[in-house]
């Protein structure tokens, strides 16, 4: 009991650890996200996506410049690895269209054999 203790004791500093430099990224970038409303905020713009949408931006924001293959990116977003990978690219070009909106250079990119992340600015890897 006492390992299984100190484990999560550990994931969870872990956890908050990460939590803390996601949120400071997005503050590096001036993005505003609102969970409740699936809203992103640059400046004065603004984007509002689906509950796919926003599923798929927020593992994506939650590991900038991170590549997730195509399968991985649909169990951590929508928990279930079987959803065709179509589906998934419908809602990735929607992310798409709505993040350039923003203006704020953020944009999700793919690389073969890599996958997809999100990167700002012309950081891509």
């Amino acid at each position: 009991a006492d390992d299984v203790t100190l484990i999560q004791s550990q994931l969870d500093r872990y956890t908050r650890r990460i939590n803390f430099w996601v949120e400071r990224q997005l503050e590096l970038e001036d993005l505003v996200v609102d969970a409740d409303s699936r809203t992103i905020t640059y400046h004065d713009n603004s984007i509002t996506l689906t509950k796919r949408e926003f599923q798929i931006l927020s593992v994506l924001l939650s590991r900038p410049d991170k590549y997730f293959s195509a399968e991985a990116l649909l169990v951590e977003a929508w928990h279930d690895g079987r959803l065709p990978e179509e589906s998934m690219r419908t809602y990735i070009s929607r992310v798409r269209k709505k993040l350039k909106t923003l203006g704020n250079g953020a944009e999700v990119v793919n690389k073969s054999r890599k996958g997809y992340a999100l990167v700002f600015g012309n950081r891509a890897k």
